[in-house]
């Protein structure tokens, strides 16, 4: 058991499981993805076949931003997405047991876009590792916990 896991026994808390947090990351993934049709509407309804390279192409700044945001607020604000309220977890500051501060929670947002563009190999990570950390909670020193 990691130092981590003794930690989280001690204040009756445990790790959130891998169903939930696949769970979780499927709701955040159609949110944003709602989230973005929604913006991209009439570029979407006026796009061509030629044209949808162009448009993906202008509109990739503007999905990078809005799904950071996203996961940036909801982490800094209430140490959970709308995902993971739906599941129940959430993430927690590993050092103090507690919602992540601002600087972790940028840490963990940027770091989880480059996971997701990196074939989800930072998700894979989790597999590994007995505290099932991802790249973002390791670089975040964060974890993702059961509230029910």
């Amino acid at each position: 058991m990691s130092e981590i896991e003794q930690r989280l026994e001690r204040e009756g808390l445990k790790l959130a499981s891998f169903g939930k947090r696949i769970a979780a990351y499927v709701i955040d993934t159609v949110i944003i993805n709602l989230l973005l049709v929604f913006t991209f509407s009439d570029e979407l309804m006026n796009v061509s076949y030629e044209g949808a390279v162009d448009l993906a192409q202008d509109v990739l700044l503007s999905i990078v931003i809005i799904t950071f945001l996203y996961h940036f607020i909801f982490t800094f604000l209430y140490g959970a997405s709308l995902g993971k309220f739906f599941c129940k977890i959430a993430i927690i500051d590993e050092a103090v047991l507690d919602k992540p501060n601002i600087m972790q929670s940028a840490l963990r947002s940027a770091v989880k876009l480059v996971s997701e563009n990196a074939f989800m190999l930072g998700y894979f990570w989790a597999f590994g590792n007995d505290s099932r950390k991802t790249w973002q909670d390791y670089v975040a020193k964060t974890v993702v916990i059961e509230l029910a």
